[in-house]
């Protein structure tokens, strides 16, 4: 991460932490260095992690996507609506908890290779509400191009049009 948010006053008010796999060392860091609150979501693995003391964890049994919908039996949401569900629905003072659109926020991401389609899928008017994104970046080849295979027995399916990970971040 950048070293700016890790200092006092950082303006912070929340963290995402999406795919956790069960642990998120991530948020667990982030909660006690910086004292925010850190929204974990993960649909796969749904245990919530075990927290150090005093680190402020929200797990939720759901995952990031690209669109609002159950697929597989999973609940997937976009970003745009976790960001709706953890705003406060009617506070003139909002607890601290909860993220609030137009806050300061970090945002972690490790998906699996679904991190192209939900950051295409962003709407732009929401990157001002996040400080950092940290994210794995999966599917880069070689030669730059965006590429994934989905499962054992389909090929490889690559962004059309997109020649180099500078061009689609």
């Amino acid at each position: 991460m950048c070293q700016d948010v890790l200092s006092a006053p950082h303006g912070l008010t929340a963290a995402l932490s999406f795919g956790i796999k069960g642990r998120d060392s991530w948020g667990i860091a982030v909660s006690g260095e910086l004292g925010l609150p850190v929204h974990e979501f993960d649909c796969f693995n749904t245990n919530p992690p075990a927290a150090a003391a005093g680190a402020q964890l929200h797990f939720n049994p759901t995952c990031i996507g690209n669109a609002n919908e159950v697929r597989d039996g999973r609940q997937y949401k976009t970003v745009a609506a976790v960001l709706d569900e953890l705003r406060p629905q009617a506070s003139s003072r909002p607890p601290q908890h909860v993220v609030r659109r137009g806050g300061h926020l970090l945002l972690k991401m490790d998906v699996e290779g679904d991190e192209w389609p939900i950051f295409a899928a962003l709407p732009r008017g929401l990157l001002g509400s996040f400080r950092q994104f940290t994210f794995e970046l999966h599917g880069v080849s070689n030669d730059g191009r965006v590429c994934r295979r989905r499962s054992a027995h389909r090929p490889v399916e690559c962004w059309p049009g997109v020649h180099n990970v500078s061009e689609v971040v």
